[in-house]
C-alpha cells in the first residue's frame, strides 16, 4: 500500500553502526504526523536496526558527521544507498525529508533520477552542503549558525538558533508543519516540485 505521504528525519550518524533516532528527533517527527502522513521511524539509511539509541559525546558525533560528509562524495555512496532510498520513496505518493546539517548533502549525493526529485521535498535545518538540492526545498539557517553559514548565506528563513539546537525551536517546528501543510494541500494538484525554489 502506498502512503499519500511519507516524512522522514535525514541526518548524518553521529554513530555509524546506528541510525535509530535521537529522543530530540523522535518528538520532533511525532509533532509532524496527521492524517494520511507516514512517520519513517529510523534515520538515513532507513535499514531495520536492533539497537537501541545511544547518546555520543559531542566530539565523536562531529567527527562522525564530519567523516560521512566527505563519505558522500565518494562514488560508491550513491551506488550503495540509492537503491534503499528509492526503495523508501517507492512507499509513498511524495516524500518530506527533515533533513538536518549534512542530512542535504547527503541526498544531493545521492544523484537521484529527476523522476524520484520530483516526489520529494526538503525542509532543512542548519544545511551544510555544497548546493542547493535540485527538488521543492525550504532552507532553514539560525542567526548563531556560524557552520551553515559558512556554505549557505541565502537560507529561506533564519530563526533564532545554533547549530545543535534547531529541534528544540518552537519557531522551527512551526515553520515545518507549514510546510508540509501546503505540501499535503497541494497533493492532488497540478505537479508543484519542478523546482528547487522555497515554498
Amino acid at each position: 500500500m502506498q502512503h499519500p505521504l511519507q516524512i522522514a528525519m535525514l541526518n548524518g550518524r553521529s554513530n555509524p553502526a546506528n541510525w535509530v533516532l535521537s529522543p530530540a528527533q523522535q518528538t520532533f517527527l511525532q509533532q509532524l504526523g496527521g492524517a494520511d502522513r507516514h512517520l519513517t521511524g529510523m534515520n538515513f539509511p532507513y535499514l531495520p536496526v536492533e539497537k537501541a539509541y545511544q547518546p555520543t559525546a559531542l566530539l565523536r558525533a562531529s567527527l562522525a558527521n564530519g567523516r560521512e560528509y566527505l563519505n558522500a562524495r565518494m562514488p560508491w555512496f550513491h551506488r550503495r544507498y540509492r537503491p534503499v532510498v528509492q526503495a523508501l520513496l517507492q512507499q509513498a505518493e511524495h516524500t518530506v525529508f527533515v533533513a538536518g546539517s549534512c542530512g542535504l548533502e547527503l541526498l544531493n549525493c545521492l544523484q537521484l533520477a529527476p523522476s524520484d526529485l520530483e516526489k520529494i521535498s526538503v525542509f532543512a535545518y542548519g544545511p551544510v552542503a555544497r548546493a542547493h538540492p535540485a527538488c521543492h526545498s525550504l532552507l532553514v539557517q539560525g542567526r548563531a549558525d556560524w557552520i551553515s553559514q559558512r556554505w549557505f548565506a541565502d537560507a529561506d528563513i533564519v530563526v533564532d538558533a545554533d547549530h545543535l539546537n534547531y529541534l528544540q525551536q518552537d519557531e522551527v517546528l512551526q515553520h515545518c508543519r507549514q510546510f508540509i501543510d501546503r505540501i499535503a494541500a497541494g497533493l492532488h494538484k497540478e505537479p508543484r516540485y519542478a523546482s528547487c525554489n522555497a515554498a
